[in-house]
């Protein structure tokens, strides 16, 4: 298994240095430790409101859950081989850039019919799971998606992910909760399904 390059942040800013003690213009930040030792997720960078206050470094801050809201944040994902993500949604359009190898997206597979919506059920089975593969480069553009993430590969997957607070998705069925619903960031469900 190859090894990653280490996470960094490089931070500017617009603010003159008009003392010793005014903020760099270029900031090289070096992530630390992963939040999910399993998954392998590292925070990247965090802000607050949107739009963004481009003056100070206020709402540029660490924050619990994958997006706050009315807000947005990017966030670096590291995906172990054989290593899965719980299925979850998020109140949040995500744009999840792939950086380094290949990663196979899982989402439910949902009537197209409109009298067949809701579901009365879904992922039950294997043959409910639809899954697409996604390779570097691709991105996956998600509107409060029910999805897990899964490393098929021997190698580490890494990607990138821009999200927006958005309004929440409808909801399909009473077992899904949203991830940060109440602002707590755990709000993953897991199916009795082996992804």
């Amino acid at each position: 298994m190859s090894s990653l390059p280490p996470l960094r942040r490089i931070v500017t800013t617009h603010a003159p240095q008009s003392d010793s003690s005014a903020e760099p213009p270029v900031r090289i930040l070096h992530d630390g430790d992963y939040d999910d030792p399993t998954v392998g997720r590292s925070r990247r960078a965090w802000s607050g409101d949107f739009p963004a206050v481009q003056n100070t470094d206020d709402d540029f801050i660490a924050h619990d859950g994958l997006v706050r809201r009315g807000g947005t944040s990017c966030r670096t994902t590291t995906l172990r081989p054989g290593e899965v993500t719980p299925m979850h949604r998020t109140s949040s359009l995500d744009y999840n850039i792939i950086t380094h190898g290949t990663i196979t997206l899982l989402t439910p597979k949902l009537p197209s019919k409109p009298e067949q919506w809701p579901p009365s059920s879904i992922l039950h089975t294997r043959d409910d799971i639809q899954e697409t593969q996604v390779n570097v480069g691709e991105v996956v553009v998600q509107r409060g998606t029910i999805h897990a993430w899964r490393n098929d590969t021997s190698e580490l997957v890494r990607w990138t992910a821009v999200l927006s607070d958005a309004q929440p998705a409808l909801d399909l069925e009473e077992a899904w909760v949203e991830e940060g619903k109440n602002g707590d960031g755990k709000g993953d469900v897991r199916t009795g399904v082996k992804l």
